[in-house]
């Protein structure tokens, strides 16, 4: 062995160029949750500052071919009208919209920053017919446009995971959603097959000239620059087709629709069971956006301080000269409902309606204006009515305190308890067990997940980690969907006539 040994220390083996694709491979079929949470933050920044490595590494690709039509903007409606109807029937209608606004900018971002395109050439050439080529020549110059082969090993394990959602850990989802919004914003990456229909399996009318033309029969032979050269009647005809919105057979469902269909169906089955299911989600949303509202108060308040303090921090203060113009952000650490709702606590984030609305806090001393207290009533008061209206105030309080204790019990009892999803499909909603029961319950479910969660069996969690995981399924299905319009323009993929 020491006699075939290479003499060039280059030419050696060396442990340190191991191969990271199987390390990531391996690591997100770990068992333990930190370990797939760091394998696929470190697929996220490859796949985000780094895409000629995953390709053919990681992800298995088939390459696009000059001549293959793209999908038109009626498909492209009818896709997110799926997407969107998915989303309601998730997590419901409340908040949707400012939701879906704030993930519009942010896919925007995310598509304009990617590594493999630059945003200042591609806005101002918004209205040309090359912007697709612009930004693909602008970024990796080996990395050619391709299609997702669908039966690649890596994306089977990742759709895997996506199919636990409801049971995977919080980490796991919030990282999984990640890798998929940074792949879905990359130029090169064709949707087609996992995120969106392929163009060749729209049905249209058989009736009508709209099923040929909607299948590129009119244009198969003639590029897509010439077709001002076309009749006028052709032309119409084509504008009709694309704007057209097609329907498509579900064994044609893209992957990620597919298995939000399967999900969605798992929670319409709990719904069944829990009659206050809808309810349980918008208290959820609440509670995360009002620990929002209290992250910001309480980072706002950072900022407050004495005079003296003021004084001593502008004498500190850098000035212009020294190239800063504002002092350091302090630096909060990230809660749950920052990333739940779309970080938009930052600066790169747009702003949240919640936060634009001014909430006045009473300084203490002051008198409320909807109840009397002792304390608070003018001194012209007579002793007995003061004496009344605080008892009565006291009285009142009391019965509200009372009920909403009893209502947050209810519902911690009802968050508490367990729900049973079964790999045949079944959704069961366990009754309030004992101690030992659910101890019982829990061990049998780890067991189950042994192996990457793999085996067969269950997999039991509580209605909590249900209700608030359905409410990120939601969320990363609006940036799906903001992602898909925003590629549509930016890079030039439908097809308007």
């Amino acid at each position: 062995m020491l006699l075939t040994r290479s003499q060039d220390e280059d030419d050696r083996a060396n442990p340190s160029v191991f191969n990271m694709a199987d390390l990531i491979h391996s690591s997100v079929r770990s068992s333990d949750a930190q370990t797939v949470v760091a394998a696929l933050k470190l697929l996220t920044v490859l796949l985000s500052r780094n895409h000629d490595f995953a390709v053919n590494t990681i992800l298995q690709v088939v390459p696009v071919t000059p001549k293959e039509s793209r999908r038109t903007v009626g498909g492209l409606n009818a896709e997110m009208d799926c997407y969107l109807a998915l989303a309601v029937a998730i997590g419901g209608e409340s908040g949707l919209d400012e939701a879906y606004e704030s993930h519009l900018k942010d896919a925007l971002r995310s598509a304009e920053s990617h590594r493999c395109s630059e945003a200042g050439r591609a806005v101002e050439d918004a209205n040309t017919d090359g912007v697709q080529s612009s930004l693909i020549s602008s970024g990796s110059r080996s990395t050619i446009p391709h299609y997702l082969n669908r039966h690649g090993s890596f994306l089977r394990l990742l759709f895997s995971t996506f199919e636990k959602f409801f049971t995977n850990d919080i980490e796991i989802n919030l990282s999984l959603s990640e890798v998929l919004v940074t792949l879905a914003s990359c130029p090169h990456v064709h949707l087609e097959g996992w995120l969106a229909v392929e163009r060749s399996k729209y049905k249209h009318s058989s009736s009508s000239q709209l099923a040929q033309l909607s299948n590129g029969t009119p244009n198969a032979s003639t590029p897509e620059p010439d077709g001002l050269d076309l009749p006028d009647e052709v032309q119409l005809a084509n504008l009709l087709a694309a704007t057209s919105r097609p329907t498509w057979l579900p064994q044609h469902n893209p992957m990620i629709l597919s298995i939000l269909y399967d999900l969605q169906a798992k929670l319409s089955k709990l719904q069944d069971q829990i009659p206050t299911f809808n309810a349980l989600i918008n208290s959820r949303k609440a509670a995360f956006r009002t620990h929002e509202v209290l992250a910001a108060a309480a980072e706002l308040s950072q900022y407050v301080a004495s005079p003296a303090r003021l004084s001593a921090d502008a004498s500190r203060a850098p000035t212009p000269s020294d190239g800063f113009s504002t002092p350091a952000r302090n630096t909060v650490p990230e809660s749950l409902p920052r990333r739940l709702f779309g970080d938009s606590l930052r600066d790169s984030r747009s702003s949240s309606p919640l936060r634009n609305k001014h909430v006045s806090v009473p300084s203490p001393g002051t008198s409320s204006p909807t109840r009397g207290r002792s304390g608070q009533l003018s001194p012209g008061s007579d002793a007995g009515t003061k004496l009344y209206d605080g008892l009565a105030g006291t009285l009142e309080d009391q019965d509200a305190a009372d009920n909403e204790d009893e209502s947050i019990s209810m519902d911690a009892e009802m968050l508490s308890r367990k729900v049973k999803f079964s790999h045949d499909g079944k959704v069961e909603l366990a009754e309030v067990a004992t101690r030992d029961e659910s101890t019982r319950d829990d061990k049998e479910s780890e067991h189950s997940q042994a192996g990457g969660g793999i085996a067969p069996g269950f997999r039991v969690v509580s209605l909590n980690h249900v209700l608030t995981n359905a409410i990120i399924l939601q969320e990363f299905v609006l940036e799906l969907v903001a992602l898909m319009q925003v590629r549509a323009s930016l890079f030039a993929e439908v097809q308007f006539a």
